[in-house]
């Protein structure tokens, strides 16, 4: 009997654990309770953001503070539910990753997620922990709380693959603007020092207006004035636009592969699906939960679902 008590005490746990874990990933039969969890966090985090920039504000600061204290607050609790909520389902949780011989608990804490959760309520228990610290340092650790919405979408990671995926041709890049900003910055410096000393009277000088230059940011502050100088400009002007296409280039074929990559996954999860000739109604739910975690259409879907089943037939 004590063994079937402890059975049943494990499996009620276990059933507890796998219902928070509902709230934060879809099950196939009830997607629905991880979709309103995230939409209601990301509006949370998007109101603090909000209040974040309205708080900078000293006239609207002053005037609702008492407001802007109570939200707080009530973000503060928010999270850490959340956060406590993440931690205990955090078994149960497909994406939580479990490091060599720790906990799936531990990885979580110690994962980008666990660490982005805890500092979402880090700002509100600093202000008590250290007396008169800077707000504007309290309010930038707020900030970062819009790091959190990266658990709902997957545009920094593919932003990081793709740069993985072309680092080389990146490397190569940064190579030639390295060059070009180190020529560029001397060349300006040998024939401007002697006409304006203020603005070219060094390289490191020289190499501010070389990298306003090269970034078409343009600021007008300090230009060359005389001929020679405004050939240079030009010269460096046209390999800052070149620069900056190549890049544009080289990260919009690495989100390529990173699509390309998604679509081979879901095509492959179709492909089993669709061993047995037909895709049962669990399977097109865990398809579907499959193709919203790769950010991939709907029309995407049903693309691959069409020629997969033309080439069976």
């Amino acid at each position: 009997m004590p063994n079937v008590a402890f059975a049943i005490g494990v499996m009620s746990m276990r059933s507890a654990t796998e219902l928070v874990a509902s709230y934060f990933e879809p099950e196939p039969d009830n997607p629905s309770r991880a979709s309103w969890t995230a939409s209601v966090l990301a509006l949370l985090i998007f109101m603090n953001l909000l209040a974040v920039v309205l708080e900078s504000i000293d006239d609207i600061n002053s005037r609702f503070a008492t407001e802007f204290f109570l939200f707080e607050c009530f973000s503060i609790f928010f999270f850490t539910v959340e956060y406590i909520a993440r931690i205990y389902s955090a078994p149960a949780l497909v994406t939580t990753v479990r490091p060599l011989g720790k906990s799936r608990r531990l990885g979580y804490v110690s994962s980008f997620s666990g660490l982005i959760d805890l500092i979402a309520i880090l700002p509100f228990l600093l202000q008590f922990l250290i007396p008169g610290i800077d707000l504007r340092i309290l309010r930038a650790l707020r900030l970062l709380r819009l790091l959190k919405l990266n658990q709902y979408t997957s545009a920094i990671d593919d932003l990081i693959a793709a740069v993985v995926y072309e680092r080389k041709a990146l490397l190569a890049t940064v190579y030639l603007l390295m060059v070009s900003l180190f020529l560029s910055s001397t060349a300006v410096y040998l024939v401007e020092s002697n006409i304006q000393p203020d603005a070219f009277g060094s390289i490191p000088q020289a190499m501010w207006w070389s990298i306003v230059t090269l970034t078409t940011v343009g600021y007008g502050d300090t230009v060359p004035i005389s001929s020679v100088g405004k050939i240079i400009s030009a010269i460096t002007a046209v390999m800052g636009v070149a620069s900056i296409a190549l890049v544009t280039g080289i990260l919009g074929a690495g989100f390529t592969k990173r699509m390309e990559y998604k679509k081979a996954a879901l095509t492959e999860a179709i492909a089993v699906a669709l061993e047995d000739g037909h895709i049962s109604q669990k399977e097109a739910i865990e398809l579907d939960s499959l193709r919203k975690e790769l950010d991939l259409s709907k029309e995407q879907q049903v693309a691959i679902l069409r020629v997969l089943t033309s080439e069976k037939q």
